[in-house]
């Protein structure tokens, strides 16, 4: 390497290891581009993920679904002609064999969230990545981790999704407590709570019966249950920056096949330093798109294009924040630390000059 080239290399080293070049509605329209013509296939894909995805948990239900209501049928009516002979019969057969139904259900379910689900949302990611280079997604591609990296599937999957559930605890105990709180400030003011409520009964023209007290202690509820609402949400939006450091731990995996679950995991920390607040942002970018999917049928359509188009975009936010293969030629450590390399480079810089 010449004087030149090493002049080079260090001013990419300054430059950061993974910044953002582009903007949101970049990397959308970008996404948009390498769907064009393909997201036929690509829909395939997501299509062939959700339906392994519904048979596992939803397929015996729905199975089950007409003997359910048979059986309840039969039920109510043996209850409503007190035909006890006739619930014994019920009970001894039906209901043991529905029972019995509903648990393996339960079984493969659980199955499905070891078992499948690493796999598929492996092999969705490695479809995603391909057409980000390019290719044509194939559906076949989503279930090759089952033939090459079965453990490590699990493993990486799991370990992201343990991460995540150990953040949920100290939000929920900041939940718990901060609900406590509301409850105990009206229960200390029950008096001024009273008059409150005095007041919406007496402008719904309510008098003092049980029936307009029940409507009181109901309203009552369905304030705590707003107030309980806003509190989740608002805790909802730094618990999603947080765990946002570990999004990327799949791409990591499939694009890194000697990697270890824990070093895909913490890679994805590396990469996302100073990004999470971005990713967030691109998230809720999102949200008109699920809003329109509220429409009925119209919007429930649209679901299949929002999805695909929401997943090519992060997976082109990975690409932007990415070590790049110089970058990591040239020894980035996890914390982000570029000091050793570009004292290192200038080290050889310097006597690559003083040499000539």
């Amino acid at each position: 390497m010449d004087m030149k080239e090493n002049k080079i290399m260090l001013n990419i080293l300054r430059s950061g290891k993974n910044s953002m070049n582009v903007t949101r509605a970049e990397l959308k329209e970008q996404s948009r581009q390498q769907m064009s013509g393909k997201f036929g296939a690509l829909l395939i894909c997501f299509l062939a993920v959700w339906g392994v995805s519904f048979i596992c948990t939803k397929g015996f239900s729905v199975i089950l679904m007409p003997r359910l209501g048979s059986v309840y049928k039969t039920m109510f009516d043996a209850f409503t002609s007190s035909s006890f002979d006739m619930i014994d019969d019920i009970m001894d057969s039906d209901v043991m064999a529905l029972s019995a139904y509903s648990n393996l259900a339960n079984v493969l379910s659980l199955a499905y969230w070891f078992f499948v689900y690493p796999m598929i949302s492996v092999g969705l990611s490695q479809v995603l990545l391909n057409l980000t280079y390019g290719d044509v997604p194939q559906a076949g591609t989503v279930f090759e981790p089952y033939k090459t990296k079965f453990g490590k599937s699990i493993g990486t999957v799991w370990l992201k999704k343990l991460f995540e559930i150990l953040w949920l605890f100290p939000f929920y105990l900041i939940w718990i407590v901060i609900i406590g709180v509301v409850i105990a400030v009206i229960a200390s003011d029950a008096d001024r709570m009273g008059g409150l409520m005095g007041s919406i009964m007496s402008s719904w023209n309510l008098g003092n019966s049980f029936g307009d007290g029940l409507i009181a202690i109901l309203g009552m509820i369905l304030i705590l249950i707003l107030i309980t609402a806003v509190i989740g949400a608002i805790l909802l939006i730094p618990y999603s920056i947080i765990i946002s450091k570990y999004a990327m731990s799949v791409y990591v995996m499939n694009e890194n096949p000697t990697f270890t679950p824990t070093q895909c995991v913490n890679e994805s920390k590396a990469i996302m330093q100073g990004h999470r607040w971005e990713f967030f942002v691109l998230k809720l970018s999102f949200l008109p798109w699920f809003l329109l999917c509220l429409i009925p049928f119209v919007g429930w359509i649209s679901l299949a294009y929002t999805l695909p188009y929401m997943q090519v975009t992060y997976t082109n936010f990975y690409h932007q924040i990415k070590a790049s293969p110089l970058q990591a030629q040239y020894g980035y450590n996890e914390a982000n630390d570029i000091t050793e390399v570009i004292e290192d480079a200038s080290n050889r810089i310097m006597g690559e000059g003083f040499e000539q």
